[in-house]
């Protein structure tokens, strides 16, 4: 998963997380990004860590793509 956001007409790019790939039936990792309130958000979800093989995201202002 890669994460960004607009501020100020810049774009931030927040970085690219994988699951941590446990035993667990579910596992999961929470942030805080702290972005500031009203600030478009992009979410691309790939299916493999190299961000080759694009599943589908979300893009600015809660529009979902595929």
């Amino acid at each position: 998963m890669k994460i960004s956001y607009s501020a100020g007409g810049t774009t931030h790019n927040l970085g690219t997380y994988v699951a941590p790939g446990t035993d667990a039936v579910l596992d999961k990792v929470v942030k805080d990004f702290d972005i500031p309130e009203g600030a478009p958000v992009d979410i691309s979800v790939y299916d493999d860590q190299a961000l080759g093989d694009y599943i589908g995201g979300a893009r600015g202002t809660g529009s979902a793509v595929a």
